[in-house]
């Protein structure tokens, strides 16, 4: 069947600039973790990121298009029916590595990492560790780190919530939020949030 397989062809030439887009990124990424490792390693002060785990990673979309067809038959065989549909993948903008290019002129720019977590993480350097001591390891950081990024987003989970808690106790003077809401809903949500820990910003 000649028109599947030209399908095929096409499906795999429009994969190519989403695969070299992926693995631009993961290269420019190892060499960024590299050199960020180094910077923490000669103790310079970091900028620690916080954030919900939720909102992590560079999102793909994925689209479909189907073509139209008119089916047609040669001595039994039937053309132009189910046809395998073409498809394009793209990578949405990643905001994280926007805030990795201004936050790297301060110093390295770092996370906690969601062990087990294969999402395309673009940005910070990712420290993994377990849920018996990330509580610690997040307090050193936000203790050594020269500023504090915290990016508000969708629902705010309860390790979120003690960090944000740490930070409006202690390190509030070297903390900048950054707030992305959509609805009002999600808004008077974080409002609530904040509210309890007495950071009465205008959201």
């Amino acid at each position: 069947m000649i028109i599947p397989f030209v399908i095929s062809i096409i499906n795999e030439i429009k994969a190519r600039p989403y695969r070299e887009i992926v693995n631009k990124n993961r290269h420019e990424q190892d060499e960024r973790d590299q050199k960020y490792k180094q910077a923490l390693q000669a103790n310079v002060a970091p900028v620690l990121y916080l954030r919900p785990f939720a909102i992590d990673g560079a999102k793909v979309i994925t689209h479909e298009k189907r073509l139209n067809m008119l089916e047609t038959s040669v001595k039994g065989t039937t053309f132009g029916k189910n046809l395998e549909p073409i498809k394009t993948s793209s990578i949405e903008f990643n905001f994280e590595q926007s805030l990795c290019e201004m936050a790297e002129v301060i110093g390295p720019f770092v996370a906690i990492g969601k062990p087990t977590w294969e999402d395309l993480n673009f940005g910070a350097y990712r420290l993994y560790c377990t849920n018996e001591v990330w509580q610690k390891t997040a307090f050193e950081l936000m203790q050594s780190a020269a500023m504090i990024l915290v990016r508000v987003k969708g629902e705010l989970s309860n390790g979120f919530n003690w960090e944000l808690t740490r930070i409006s106790e202690l390190f509030l003077y070297k903390t900048v939020f950054i707030f992305e809401v959509s609805t009002q809903c999600e808004c008077d949500s974080i409002r609530s949030v904040f509210k309890a820990l007495e950071l009465n910003f205008e959201i």
